[in-house]
């Protein structure tokens, strides 16, 4: 729990400290009132003036700076969860790729909206604890400073009311951890449902099978939500039971043991008592936030568990921009290699070691079966993976935590399993509009799609028109190489065709270093060179025409033929 306060109290400590601040304030004024309500009523006759005036001021200063503390609490809330959603997604993109990969998008969209409204909530809720805190601590002062055994009495009630409250809390806790942990699988299920609903429509046994799950799903974590709840609801109802049950031994027990003449006994009581039930409502403030605090201390360590904090920079509002590299000679692979884990960690595969060197206007095909490692071997290549063994250079120099990053802006890609992003603001200026919207037409898209505001106007699209507007990304980065996974595998057999025989011997004739994963085998004749892996290694790196002599007689066949 300290750990999650020194973690909230990090944004923005002026303000908070303010807020803190102002609820402790408001804490001691509700005790001082208390103990001005008190020594008013048990004056004889008239209060006199200086009670009466002291008590306009509290009255009138309490709603100010809880007003006080209120608005900076709004304005707190709103910007925590902005200035946490800002640093997670830095963080997730320090995170390697591999990790990120492995940690998967139900745990990340889990953390980036659950968690952090929940720690914001809890963030919250702190000035208003402090308040309860100090009225409490406030009240029992009071209670000790009517009389000690009263305010000893009154103190072991509340001790045995806490330790009932803490143990049903243990068991809460428990209760709120195994229902967190199904927030995953709701992320889970509810990508199902949308991006399987083609499949889900068609399948009735299917759909019916998936609800099943979903509905199971549900109401475990309704049962863990309603225990957690019980729990708590059952250590406040003890609580608030033994809040009266001191009441009543403070009204009908302790008068008969208490060394006070008749005339102080009155006044002393009705002191406590009032004190007593005003120390109802702040105990019960108490008891409520713990489940909020106790909910963020789960989500908490549920950031911990994902490792950004390991990657966390103390100043990150503004990254600096990585230049391109002018030029380069070579990228060398030298005894590189790789083990690429399952997230379950009972299996594992391993590329390499692995010695391979690429050159400026290279068109080099990776080729092999599924699984052979040549999606592997291209993140490692890029950068995006960091080989566990060997070397990865640049002009001769090895890459290195602090180049790495630069290194990664020499290429373009078009993964298997790319993402598209609408907005092209950052790599189509003003002068480019026009050249993309000669792309557009060339990739047979104009009728389709249309650049508003540098912003591509629909992506509604089947997936080998996506991935035409994803070149038409590639084409507008203008990078020194570039990567194609798979893209021709869902072109029809026209863009296919242009794919090898138009877009990839122009690139090449612009200077660019072309790597393409394909399976496309009667096209193997338009490579300078294919590299082969197999079982993460490689099985042959020659050039095109002697590769497809020694082990693609039908694409030599074809070829002569044609």
């Amino acid at each position: 729990m300290l750990r999650l306060l020194r973690f909230l109290f990090s944004y923005a400590p002026a303000l908070i400290s303010v807020a803190v601040l102002a609820g402790l304030l408001t804490g001691a004024a509700n005790t001082l009132l208390i103990a001005l309500v008190n020594h008013g009523i048990s004056k004889t006759g008239r209060a006199d003036g200086q009670t009466a005036l002291m008590f306009v001021v509290f009255c009138l200063g309490l709603p100010l700076m809880r007003i006080l503390s209120q608005v900076l609490l709004t304005y707190l809330s709103s910007r925590i969860v902005f200035d946490l959603r800002m640093k997670l997604g830095r963080r997730l993109l320090r995170l390697p790729l591999e990790e990120l990969e492995a940690k998967g998008p139900n745990r990340i969209l889990s953390l980036l909206t659950h968690d952090i409204q929940t720690l914001s909530m809890a963030l919250s809720a702190s000035p208003v604890l402090c308040m309860n805190s100090t009225i409490v601590l406030g009240g029992f002062i009071y209670l000790f400073y009517l009389h000690v055994a009263i305010g000893l009495g009154s103190l072991v009630f509340t001790v045995i009311g806490m330790s009932i409250y803490v143990i049903a809390a243990g068991k809460a806790n428990h209760c709120f951890e195994a229902a967190r942990a199904h927030k995953d699988h709701f992320f889970k299920e509810f990508r199902a449902l949308t991006l399987g609903a083609k499949e889900l429509r068609l399948h009735q046994n299917k759909s019916r099978s998936f609800l099943g799950r979903l509905k199971d799903l549900s109401a475990s974590y309704q049962h863990k939500r309603i225990w957690g709840e019980a729990h708590f609801a059952l250590a406040g109802s003890m609580g608030q039971f033994i809040l009266f049950s001191s009441l009543g031994c403070l009204i009908f027990i302790l008068p008969a043991h208490l060394s006070l003449n008749s005339g102080q006994i009155q006044p002393v009581l009705a002191g406590a008592a009032m004190t007593v039930l005003y120390l109802a409502m702040p105990l019960e403030g108490l008891t409520n936030a713990l489940p909020v605090f106790a909910q963020a201390a789960i989500s908490h360590q549920r950031l911990g568990e994902l490792g950004i904090d390991r990657y966390y920079d103390p100043e990150p509002e503004v990254d600096t921009p990585v230049a391109t590299p002018e030029s380069w000679g070579s990228i060398e692979c030298r005894d590189l290699t790789h083990t690429h884990r399952n997230p379950d960690r009972d299996r594992a595969f391993s590329v390499g070691p692995l010695n391979l060197t690429l050159h400026p206007g290279e068109l080099i095909f990776l080729v092999g079966g599924n699984g052979s490692g040549k999606t592997t071997l291209a993140k490692l290549l890029l950068g995006l993976y960091k080989p566990d063994g060997g070397s990865l250079l640049l002009d001769g120099r090895p890459l290195s935590d602090d180049t790495r990053s630069s290194y990664r802006q020499l290429f373009s890609s078009v993964f298997a399993d790319f993402f598209l992003f609408e907005n092209l603001t950052d790599i189509c200026p003003p002068e480019k509009e026009e050249r993309a919207e000669d792309y557009l037409a060339r990739l047979q898209l104009n009728q389709k799609v249309h650049l508003k505001n540098r912003t591509l106007s629909t992506l509604d699209l089947s997936t080998g028109q996506r991935k035409r507007l994803a070149l038409l990304s590639a084409y507008l980065e203008d990078r020194p190489i570039y990567l194609f996974d798979e893209w021709a595998a869902d072109q029809d057999p026209l863009f296919k065709e242009i794919f090898y025989s138009a877009i990839l011997p122009e690139l090449k004739a612009a200077g660019k270093t072309v790597l393409v994963i394909t399976h496309d085998d009667q096209y193997y004749g338009c490579a300078d060179r294919i590299i082969k892996m197999d079982y993460g290694q490689v099985a042959f790196d020659l050039p095109g025409a002697t590769a497809v002599e020694q082990f693609y007689p039908h694409v030599a066949q074809s070829l002569a033929t044609a």
